[in-house]
């Protein structure tokens, strides 16, 4: 009797463990991510961390680190950077990384059950071609252009240029796919910050929005609207 109790223990232990594994692709909560030869030196953006695929690397990038994870899955090592990253804890929607000097790194897990049947370069030529109202309150126009800053310094397309009338200013934006799942990374002008969307529904008449992270300087911004 002790022993198929012990047993049944360990076997409902074993499938709680099992629950808080890592698994899917969780993006930051507007922190720094390590993104070079050593963890004690951050570049800001916003990172996705893919565990189905083991990559790490900030949405706006094509290019991800691999990173290789321990049998525990409690730590793991980013490929061409030094020192390793911790998993501290998980649970259904949140989990908390801890780097170098107890630097700790929250993540929220991005639902990915919103797959559009259209491509980036689809999503793209959409909303250039038919964006037509305000955007909560900012006349603007998104182009095709590469961002003005990015051309600056020569870094490679990906960027491209929004141009904001109401403010005077040019600001940025891209949309990036995950497993199917499209998301759009828009700042509106110099005087802006760059927020997080998922995009998710395309209709006749523009984007449905789904903002992300706390802090999204847009939190209110739910559609976009376009005309054919």
């Amino acid at each position: 009797m002790k022993r198929i109790f012990f047993i049944s223990t360990v076997f409902i232990i074993s499938q709680f463990i099992i629950a808080q594994e890592p698994e899917g692709v969780w993006l930051s909560n507007d922190n720094p991510w390590q993104n070079s030869a050593n963890l004690s030196k951050t570049i800001p953006g916003k990172t996705v961390v893919d565990f189905d695929r083991s990559s790490i690397g900030n949405i706006n990038k094509e290019n991800k680190n691999r990173f290789t994870i321990n049998r525990k899955r409690t730590k793991f090592k980013i490929q061409g950077v030094k020192g390793k990253l911790k998993i501290e804890s998980v649970d259904k929607n949140e989990i908390v990384l801890k780097g170098s000097k107890n630097t700790k790194y929250t993540f929220e897990k991005l639902d990915l059950t919103h797959k559009l049947e259209m491509g980036e370069k689809e999503l793209q030529d959409f909303l250039v071609e038919q964006q037509c109202d305000l955007i909560q309150g900012i006349q603007g126009q998104f182009t095709k252009e590469q961002y003005y800053l990015d051309k600056k310094t020569k870094k490679p397309r990906g960027r491209y240029q929004f141009i904001n009338f109401s403010e005077r200013s040019n600001g940025h934006w891209a949309i990036k796919t995950i497993h199917g799942n499209a998301f759009l990374i828009f700042e509106a002008g110099q005087n802006q910050k760059e927020g997080v969307f998922q995009i998710t529904a395309v209709k006749v008449n523009g984007f449905t929005l789904l903002p992300l992270q706390k802090d999204n300087p847009m939190k209110n911004l739910t559609a976009i609207k376009t005309c054919l």
